[in-house]
């Protein structure tokens, strides 16, 4: 199983909080009203349980005088059944089809599956909805959360808004009877809580991205049983685009699993996960590791990155200094880095774990994240890792430039170009494959009717190299959004930005989306730039990953000293007229993405997997 996939068997084992004595997702007093209300005023006298949890529903049924079927993944009642719903096991569901008729008998019967649906990975939902519609008679009442779970979203899988679930509902063969059951006692979410657990449940609330934040939550649908599609290849295919999950894969089958052995991930901020991100679609979940250093990363970050994790059953070392790290007790093979070099000290304390794996072995590689364009004054820049994978020739023409160190002219770098290798970036090659034009609708909830053009605007004002000041920059960006109310600017802080850092920014035709939020939805950039059509940016890579695409470019001019080649920035006063017109742009795409990305991507998997599986000649120690 790949590493990016959901490890239920280690979620969901009988000690699961969810199914503890008691536990219920649910409004007692309120839900179990009105759904015994509806099963009296259609003479059901049989429940069947999928996914049971606890088992309350079961005991206050059966207290009802109702006749109970049960099954879980791993059920805590001893006379529920086993029954994975995420299996592509259509015998299995009808098995289960079959046993219910044996508990039942002919009476009619209504299913219920309740906080369910999000746990479910989103590459295994068709399968879900497939067995669910096997399994229930004519009625069903389901419910769906729209945010992420406690403990960093370790519990929820899959975080759709409601009009996407509704429409997979719909192309699985189930009509919505009711799309309001049980409105009454649902929860609203407080936009901050005290408690750690909540964090990233509260900073949701905060966002408000699907704008259901007061309709409250969980949602139930009371949903009655229609013909579902007879070629479910091409249900599959559907449901696939509206997942936007068809990319991963197609990537998956040019990847040659059988030579990596036991990758870890080493992560020293929060920019070395998006970067390494696009890595656990192709690496199996048994060969996975990552390395975490604890003072890298800010609470909310460390959070969202080891829940991420934990729910796909990635072992995690979490470490303050390179010291702690166990190497004999990890069997590393292979280190992958986001980012290591002697830049910064955070660079510089990624290569000190760099280091200590090659002691070890180990074979170390460094993906390149951004563009290179700053020489560091009075030293030259260097990396520690065996291989750099690089977007191109780049560095052949940094390492190439001059400037005083210590009174002496000397080369920017002391880079041994035999340790690059030209392979591209994986997320350019994710953005490249089957690019998805609805992804804002079906992963947002964004009506993209409403708009005319599809902007992403990226902003990151905290880099010292901006010499403008903020509230000039910022008022150029109201005045570009207030003038076209027409188009929907999403608006993509830094990294190491929140959403209510840009709470001005914030209108009728914005959205404001952070990593903390996209990590929650599992949405990289790369995949949202599928509904884009206008990059507009200050100084950063966010340009390059536009022009890859061939999207329009524009980048604002923050008074930034710094520059990219082949692109010159337009006047922030200018914006508002820049983004009316068609052919105003900062770049040419072909010719920009042709000098920071000439490499290509199209084989950027299948270099990675020869660069990370080619084992070191030193033994272990």
């Amino acid at each position: 199983m790949w590493a990016s996939k959901t490890d239920y068997a280690k979620l969901y084992s009988p000690e699961y909080f969810g199914k503890s004595s008691g536990s219920a997702s649910y409004n007692g007093s309120d839900f179990e009203r009105v759904f015994f209300n509806l099963c009296k005023a259609n003479n059901i006298d049989s429940l069947v349980d999928v996914g049971s949890g606890s088992g309350k529903l079961k005991q206050s049924a059966v207290s009802a005088g109702m006749t109970v079927f049960s099954c879980d993944f791993d059920p805590v009642d001893k006379d529920a059944f086993h029954f994975d719903l995420s299996l592509e096991d259509a015998e299995a569901a009808a098995t289960l089809y079959d046993q219910i008729g044996d508990r039942v008998g002919s009476a009619e019967y209504i299913t219920t599956c309740l906080d369910v649906l999000e746990h479910i990975d989103i590459e295994d939902v068709s399968n879900a909805l497939w067995n669910l519609h096997t399994i229930i008679g004519n009625l069903a009442v389901v419910s769906v959360s729209t945010r992420p779970s406690s403990r960093g979203n370790k519990y929820h899988s899959t975080v759709l808004p409601l009009s996407t679930w509704k429409y997979l509902f719909e192309l699985s063969g189930f009509e919505i009877a009711d799309p309001h059951f049980c409105s009454e006692g649902r929860r609203i979410l407080p936009p901050t809580s005290n408690d750690p657990l909540l964090g990233l449940v509260s900073h949701w609330a905060q966002a408000d991205i699907f704008k259901d934040r007061l309709d409250g939550e969980p949602t139930y649908l009371l949903l009655r049983k229609a013909k579902r599609p007879t070629d479910k290849e091409s249900r599959l295919i559907k449901i696939d685009a509206v997942l936007d999950i068809a990319y991963r894969k197609e990537k998956r089958l040019a990847f040659h699993e059988r030579r990596l052995q036991a990758i870890a991930l080493n992560i020293g901020h929060f920019q070395d996960f998006l970067t390494l991100r696009p890595l656990l679609d192709i690496i199996p979940r048994g060969q996975c590791s990552a390395l975490i250093w604890h003072d890298g990363l800010q609470s909310d970050e460390m959070s969202m990155i080891v829940g991420h994790f934990e729910r796909n059953g990635i072992p995690i070392i979490i470490y303050r200094t390179v010291a702690e790290i166990d190497w004999r007790g990890l069997s590393v093979r292979t280190l992958v880095s986001g980012s290591e070099s002697t830049v910064a000290v955070s660079h510089a304390l990624n290569a000190q774990v760099i280091e200590a794996a090659k002691l070890w072995g180990v074979k170390t590689v460094l993906l390149q994240h951004g563009i290179w364009i700053e020489p560091m004054q009075h030293r030259e820049i260097n990396f520690a890792s065996d291989t750099i994978l690089a977007w191109g020739a780049e560095h052949e023409r940094f390492s190439s430039g001059k400037h005083s160190a210590a009174g002496i002219s000397r080369s920017y770098s002391a880079l041994n170009n035999g340790r690059f290798k030209a392979a591209g970036s994986p997320k350019f090659h994710d953005s490249l494959l089957q690019t998805n034009s609805d992804v804002l609708r079906w992963r947002l909830g964004i009506n993209i009717s409403n708009y005319s053009e599809h902007v992403l605007l990226g902003i990151n004002l905290k880099w010292p190299q901006h010499q403008d000041e903020r509230s000039h920059i910022l008022a150029g960006i109201r005045r570009m959004i207030q003038s076209n109310p027409e188009k929907l600017f999403i608006v993509k802080p830094h990294p190491s930005e929140r959403h209510s850092e840009y709470a001005e920014l914030r209108a009728d035709n914005t959205l404001v989306l952070d990593d903390i939020l996209l990590g929650c939805l599992d949405l990289s950039v790369s995949r949202l730039l599928g509904g884009i059509a206008t990059v507009v940016s200050s100084l950063s890579t966010l340009l390059l990953d536009g022009a890859v695409l061939g999207r329009r470019c524009i980048q604002y001019n923050t008074g930034n000293r710094l520059h990219y080649e082949l692109c010159k920035p337009i006047s922030v006063n200018d914006l508002h007229l820049a983004i009316k017109n068609p052919l105003a742009a900062s770049l040419s795409s072909k010719d920009f993405a042709s000098y920071y990305n000439d490499a290509g991507n199209d084989h950027f998997y299948e270099v990675f997997a020869e660069a990370a599986g080619d084992q070191s000649s030193s033994s272990h120690s």
